[in-house]
Order: structure tokens, then sequence, then C-alpha cells
């Protein structure tokens, strides 16, 4: 676990893991194509 202390204080903690990529189900469709906020009627 990693902590960012500041003024005696934890302010941030993390805990990771990481592991390599497998063959196996996929759990996220893939996004559709939808415009820019920006290209939005009514974006300034």
């Amino acid at each position: 676990m990693r902590k960012a202390i500041q003024h005696g204080r934890t302010m941030f903690a993390m805990s990771v893991s990481f592991h390599i990529g497998e063959p196996g189900y996929d759990h996220q469709i893939t996004m559709p194509k939808v415009p820019f906020p920006e290209d939005l009627p009514g974006s300034p």
C-alpha cells in the first residue's frame, strides 16, 4: 500500500494490483460513437 502524507496526515492511500492480459470473457461493451460535448446543439 502506498500513502501520500501531507502535514503528518494521510491524504491519499492506494492499493493496486496488475496482471498480464489473459484470454477470457469480455464484460464491457464497446462505447458507441457519440458527438463531443462541444459539438452538441446549444454548446457555447
